[in-house]
């Protein structure tokens, strides 16, 4: 005999990402265009269905934003960068957009340690090469319409899958 479990009470929820991408696109052909402000104006409306997507409460959003300029700070930090030759210690300043940041975070939510302490630690070392080959799969994904860089993408995807 084969049961059959019928389930009462609330209606099956949605995820988020679906959710926020039906009301993006409702926005944009309201607005023709999506910026935070237009956003905001149509969330605030406590009926809407992005307005528990934010927090509303002025004291507890502050907190929360210096959190972000925290973290934004964190992450904007760079460092020159110093190569040992031959035992010798030789400054080098990495130009452009080249350059990395003195500190890292292994895992979400461990906060951040120097560079160097975290690639001398093997299992921190392995989670930073595989949140950057992460990276590197979602930029790849994140060009895949722009035929100009396909075969750099092609390139990357190549190397991730044989390493």
């Amino acid at each position: 005999m084969t049961q059959h479990l019928v389930y009462q009470g609330k209606e099956k929820r949605e995820r988020k990402t679906v959710v926020v991408d039906r009301e993006l696109e409702k926005i944009y052909r309201r607005h023709r265009v999506v910026t935070v402000d237009v956003v905001l104006k149509e969330a605030s409306k406590e009926n809407h269905p992005l307005h528990s997507f934010f927090e509303w409460d002025d004291q507890a959003a502050a907190q929360k934003y210096r959190t972000v300029q925290c973290y934004s700070l964190i992450l904007a930090s760079k460092f020159v960068v110093s190569l040992i030759e031959n035992e010798t210690v030789t400054p080098k300043q990495i130009k452009g957009t080249a350059q990395v940041r003195k500190l890292l975070s292994t895992y979400r939510g461990a906060g951040f340690r120097l560079r160097t302490d975290v690639l001398k630690d093997a299992e921190s070392r392995a989670a930073v090469i595989e949140s950057k080959r992460s990276q590197l799969r979602s930029w790849c994904d994140s060009v895949i319409d722009i035929s100009e860089l396909g075969e750099l993408r092609d390139s990357i995807l190549a190397k991730l899958c044989n390493g």
